[in-house]
């Protein structure tokens, strides 16, 4: 890759809400696990959540593998980034298989009951 082997870059991000909770994150992330780590109510929910496309920041950029996170296809992001929130508000139990099919649901056709792991 041109960048160094960088997948994830953030650039002066700005996010948050009403008011940010975050302000000026600037990080480069490559293979390998990342831990973030914080007080509650710090803005690890919300970063995750920009991170992946399902909330705008106020400013700055979030690029995955040189494209911009928001300007790529839904299809093309969820085949690449997912998230799994750490509490779930499903009310009804789901088998590991079940929890991970989902995450599979962008490699499905348009008729698939279930997805291929």
């Amino acid at each position: 890759m041109s960048d160094g082997g960088n997948i994830l870059k953030l650039a002066d991000l700005k996010i948050g809400y009403d008011k940010p909770l975050l302000q000026k994150v600037n990080a480069e992330f490559g293979t390998g696990i990342t831990g973030i780590i914080g007080n509650n109510g710090k803005g690890k929910t919300t970063l995750l959540k920009c991170l992946c496309g399902l909330l705008r920041p106020m400013a700055g950029d979030i690029t995955f593998k040189g494209k911009n996170v928001f300007k790529m296809l839904n299809q093309e992001r969820a085949r690449s980034i997912s998230f799994n929130f750490s509490s779930n508000p499903v009310s009804f139990p789901l088998s590991v298989y079940e929890l991970v099919s989902m995450g599979r649901y962008p490699y499905t056709g348009n008729w698939a009951t279930r997805p291929v792991l």
